[in-house]
């Protein structure tokens, strides 16, 4: 499901937003892949948010909790999210 390709795509995205590097030890930006990783969540059909894993949900919640991995936008922006998720539950 669409959900569940999402879910892998949070995995990757929150470690290199976590560790600052992709798996493959290339640098990123954090910007650039916060944004790709809303930019997939933002064409999920809100059905598809009951398919998103039990361990994308966890850990998109933990970068919602430190702060330096956010600015105030994206923060903001992942709370919304977060919450959509939550409610399709």
């Amino acid at each position: 499901t669409d959900g569940a390709r999402f879910s892998r795509r949070v995995a990757l995205a929150t470690n290199a937003l976590r560790k600052g590097k992709w798996s493959t030890g290339a640098d990123i930006s954090r910007d650039e892949v916060f944004t790709r990783l809303m930019k997939g969540f933002n064409v999920l059909d809100h059905k598809e948010y009951k398919n998103i894993t039990p361990n994308a949900k966890e850990a998109l919640s933990k970068i919602f909790i430190h702060e330096s991995y956010l600015n105030a936008g994206q923060k903001e922006e992942l709370k919304v999210a977060i919450a959509a998720i939550n409610n399709a539950s």
